[in-house]
This record gives structure tokens, sequence and C-alpha cells, in this order.
């Protein structure tokens, strides 16, 4: 989605998962925000599902619906859970 996010252009609803290692501070006070402008470069709604792990290195998790490049909605980090969603037209 970095490299070439036109090869991931839809504009239905697109399912980005990933695998992120940065701290919780980094995650929240910087990267969310530039993954959801991210986003936006493909699809108008975007559903990010981040890896959680105990073990190094440690993925702190979180889901996100990322609405027009902007934090619609996101779970807790550090937290397994269930993020539910609206999408509509």
């Amino acid at each position: 989605m970095w490299i070439c996010p036109e090869k991931f252009k839809t504009n239905g609803i697109l399912l980005w998962p990933v695998y992120c290692n940065f701290t919780k501070d980094e995650w929240k006070n910087t990267e969310q925000y530039d993954y959801a402008v991210q986003s936006k470069s493909a699809s108008d709604n975007v559903l990010l599902v981040n890896s959680i792990t105990k073990n190094e290195p440690i993925s702190v998790g979180g889901a996100y619906y990322f609405k027009n490049g902007k934090i619609e909605k996101s779970l807790e980090l550090e937290k397994e859970d269930i993020l539910f969603v609206e999408i509509s037209d």
C-alpha cells in the first residue's frame, strides 16, 4: 500500500492487514495518522487490522476504520476485541 497504492485502488471497502511494530507512543502520536492519510490513496473506506504480539518485535494491535483519510473508529491498543462499523454509501 505504501509503495504502489494504485494497485489497491477501489471504490469499495479495502481490508488492509498489517504487521506494524511501532511503540504504542509512536503509533498513537504519529503513525496512526500517517496510515489514515495513506489509506485515502486507495479507498474512501478502509479497514486496517494490526497484529498483536507479546514477543519481540512487539506489535501493539489495533483495528481502524479510516473514512476519507481520517480515523472514524478504532479499537484500544494492546487489547483483543472486535471492531464493529457501519459503512454506507
